[in-house]
């Protein structure tokens, strides 16, 4: 299992099982949308679907080509979510992004339980870190 410092205070950062989406600080946000948007060779959705900025046409295309993305932790662990773990189907043939952006300055942001998914994640309350693995709750 790996294991990082979690952030806390401005800019920090809470996982909330409770929450759907992630939510991500504007200023990163904005890059990353940025980054998808010119990356990906998928046709736009034909009708937007509310609430996302960016929601592609995937009929017809059986594994649709989604860059991979990762967040670079504190104590040089990486998080590389599936594309699955942001990328939703909101309707038949459209897949949005399942990332927001934190709607007031200084709000935290907010990896949900869709980003979460397929992953072990165990708190370290005493030392503030997060350990993370891709195994399974049923494997040993």
């Amino acid at each position: 299992m790996n294991f990082t410092p979690l952030l806390l205070g401005n800019g920090g950062t809470i996982i909330d099982s409770g929450t759907t989406l992630t939510f991500i600080a504007k200023p990163a946000y904005r890059e990353i949308l940025k980054a998808f948007k010119r990356r990906i060779k998928l046709p736009n959705a034909a009708e937007a679907t509310p609430d996302f900025d960016l929601c592609v046409n995937v009929s017809g295309v059986s594994r649709p080509p989604l860059p991979r993305m990762s967040f670079e932790l504190t104590g040089d662990s990486v998080f590389s979510p599936p594309s699955r773990n942001y990328f939703v189907d909101t309707d038949d043939g459209v897949k949005c992004l399942a990332i927001q952006p934190v709607h007031s300055d200084g709000d935290f942001s907010v990896l949900g339980n869709l980003m979460q998914q397929g992953y072990l994640l165990e708190f370290d309350r005493d030392k503030s870190r997060l350990g993370f693995s891709r195994r399974g709750c049923a494997q040993p």
